[in-house]
């Protein structure tokens, strides 16, 4: 008789160097992973993130829409700073470099007392120069991570930039 162990959906094996890897999101500014479907990219981070200290929000972005995208971002944004999220409703979904810039000063003069960290999942479907210009890592005290199925060239172009930036991608995951 063969002997079958079940599986255990609440426990999960995560590899060394990945783990190592993914506990530098609270050293770096920006923190992109990548890998295809499957690999485990949105388990991990979660899995991480349910035992860190640190505050997070969870914008997950299932379709190409950017008012959709821009209107989640104000929703879960609330729960930062209340505040800001009518200033940037003001502004509307950023639609050139103008309002890009308002949308960036307005999350820059945010009052976030403490580290948060803001976790794009899907970020591949972001294709909107302006949104991509804003990438919402502006504050002092966030922290963002972008899960991306594939690396865009366009999308990763104006990340370069960041120098506390880690990349995370599918030979480690």
């Amino acid at each position: 008789m063969a002997i079958i162990k079940r599986y255990n959906p609440n426990r999960f094996f995560f590899p060394g160097r990945l783990t190592e890897k993914l506990n530098t999101i609270l050293k770096n500014k920006l923190t992109v992973i990548e890998a295809p479907t499957g690999f485990g990219k949105t388990t991990s981070v979660r899995n991480l993130l349910n035992y860190a200290e640190e505050p997070f929000l969870w914008i997950n972005i299932d379709n190409e829409s950017k008012s959709d995208f821009f209107e989640e971002f104000c929703n879960d944004f609330q729960a930062i700073d209340d505040g800001a999220v009518n200033k940037l409703r003001a502004v509307g979904c950023p639609s050139d470099q103008e309002s890009c810039n308002k949308i960036i000063n307005i999350i820059c003069e945010s009052e976030i007392e403490e580290e948060f960290i803001i976790v794009f999942d899907n970020y591949q479907y972001i294709s909107d120069e302006c949104i991509i210009r804003c990438n919402f890592r502006i504050h002092q005290s966030l922290h963002t991570v972008y899960v991306v199925l594939s690396f865009n060239i366009f999308a990763v172009a104006p990340l370069q930039t960041v120098t506390q930036m880690e990349c995370i991608c599918k030979t480690i995951v």
